[in-house]
This record gives structure tokens, sequence and C-alpha cells, in this order.
């Protein structure tokens, strides 16, 4: 037990999420609907929050921005070998542009503990016009 506890400091055998949306593609302006699933690790931890961030990338300058975060803050323990789960939900603003062959997005999740290790999950969506 005392093992476990000290891997899930280095990020060994820690807790994990996936963002596990309803599918891959959406519009302009749709509610993204689906839950975080977060799989206890080796130990027993404490959750501070969950981060998701709808980033937008572009290859022809090769820049990524963020369009917007969505935080919950947990004070949450997850069990060694738990799974929980938490829903999620995002609203894409109308203001961007589709996915083409120089635009994408992906959702980058964090899962942060209050020891600060942290999990990390990349979702790729497709957005088109509305």
């Amino acid at each position: 037990m005392l093992l476990g506890k000290v891997l899930c400091k280095f990020g060994v055998g820690s807790a994990k999420i996936d963002l596990v949306l309803k599918k891959d593609t959406y519009c302009i302006g749709d509610m993204i609907k689906g839950e975080y699933v977060i799989k206890g690790g080796f130990a027993e931890q404490r959750l501070k929050r969950v981060e998701s961030d709808l980033v937008q990338t572009h290859s022809v300058n090769d820049t990524e921005r963020v369009i917007n975060t969505k935080t919950i803050f947990s004070s949450a323990v997850i069990s060694a070998q738990e799974e929980k789960t938490m829903n999620f939900s995002f609203e894409l603003p109308p203001s961007l542009l589709p996915t083409d062959s120089h635009i994408s997005y992906k959702f980058i999740t964090r899962l942060i503990f209050t020891d600060g290790i942290s999990s990390i999950d990349h979702d790729e969506v497709i957005i088109q016009p509305g």
C-alpha cells in the first residue's frame, strides 16, 4: 500500500481520466455532451479539479489557441481501482471556424490531484458549419 502511494506521487499508477463524448462531429453552436470516466490507480487519491480546454490548431501558421475552458472543482476521493463518472457538457461558441484542412479542434482534459500530479487526455472533434 505504501509503495502504491509513493508511485502515485511520481505519476506511476495514479488515477486516469478519459473524456467520453457521444460523437466526434458537431455543428457550430451545438451542445457537446458526454462524461468524464475516472479510473483509480494503485492508491487512494484526492481530486482537486477537472479541466477541459477546447483547443483550436491552425496548421499553416503552426499555432494553438484555447477557445474556452470548462473547470469542475472537486474534493472527491477516488479509491484504488475505483471507477467514477461525471457529466460533461460544453456549448460550442457561434464564432468558431469549421474544421478544414488547416483548422482542427481537440479537447485537452486534465485530472488534477491535491498533490499536484495530473492525468491528461486528448479528444479530437470535428466542427461543421451550423
